[in-house]
């Protein structure tokens, strides 16, 4: 979960493509 948000911080690309992205990781954990 924490490399999750690493990766949210270092490439903010736009909320919703991060909040998508997000969603994904958490489904593939």
């Amino acid at each position: 979960m924490g490399e999750v948000i690493v990766g949210l911080k270092v490439m903010p690309e736009s909320p919703e493509t991060d909040m998508e992205k997000l969603k994904n990781d958490i489904r593939n954990a």
